[in-house]
């Protein structure tokens, strides 16, 4: 049997203005995006010292810039959310305290966040601390009461959780266990969030309140 992929690229070939629009639209597609992310490095680069922007223009034109802009332009493409293009043209604009590990990660990260996920972790930060001490960051606890009035049931929430500890955007359970429920349906989910995580968090924020007001957040 055929790989799906071949299959599927047989069915194109053998009807070309399929195939056409195909790439049309994927063309239209990175485009708008590549285009979108551009308005929002003009707005923060507008704002910029002109040290800065010379710091910026000798980055972008060294070869580490090179490899950098094409991390960029991987997540730029994949992702569907407007303040995560936002986030990553702060990123860009170096506007905010990230080392270069920091950078690579959110990038890597952003390829999967939709706004939805976005919605999710802007909450996690602002869970009940756990009281246990002697761990090496912060303990946070979602729980059945703490999301009862959200569209996510514990399903979504386990699922995101679990999918933001992949995405190194929280941090697992110090206590190694992660999951409490009781007889009465009332649930706990554990997690870790450290600077760095306060930091993503920080700068979707950002994002998110300046796409909100169309003002530049300093």
């Amino acid at each position: 049997m055929e790989p799906i992929s071949q299959v599927a690229y047989s069915v194109l070939k053998s009807t070309p203005k399929v195939f056409e629009t195909f790439i049309k639209a994927r063309e239209q597609i990175q485009i708008r995006r590549f285009s979108e992310f551009l308005s929002h490095v003009d707005t923060n680069y507008e704002t910029m010292s002109v040290e800065d922007n010379e710091e910026l223009n000798n980055f972008i034109n060294s070869k580490e810039g090179e490899r950098f802009l094409v991390n960029y332009a991987d997540a730029i493409l994949q992702t569907t959310s407007n303040r995560v293009m936002m986030a990553l043209a702060l990123l860009y604009c170096n506007k905010d305290d990230f080392n270069e590990l920091n950078k690579v990660n959110f990038i890597r990260a952003t390829k999967n966040l939709d706004d939805d996920l976005v919605d999710f972790y802007l909450t996690t930060h602002n869970n009940n601390i756990s009281d246990i001490t002697d761990i090496p960051y912060r303990r946070l606890e979602a729980t059945s009461e703490s999301y009862k009035d959200t569209s996510w049931n514990e399903e979504d929430i386990a699922t995101y959780i679990n999918e933001l500890i992949r995405l190194r955007l929280l941090l697992p359970d110090p206590v190694t266990v992660p999951v409490f429920s009781d007889i009465d349906d009332l649930w706990t989910i554990f997690y870790g969030i450290g600077k760095n995580t306060q930091k993503y968090v920080n700068l979707l924020n950002k994002a998110s309140n300046m796409l909100a007001t169309g003002n530049l957040v300093k």
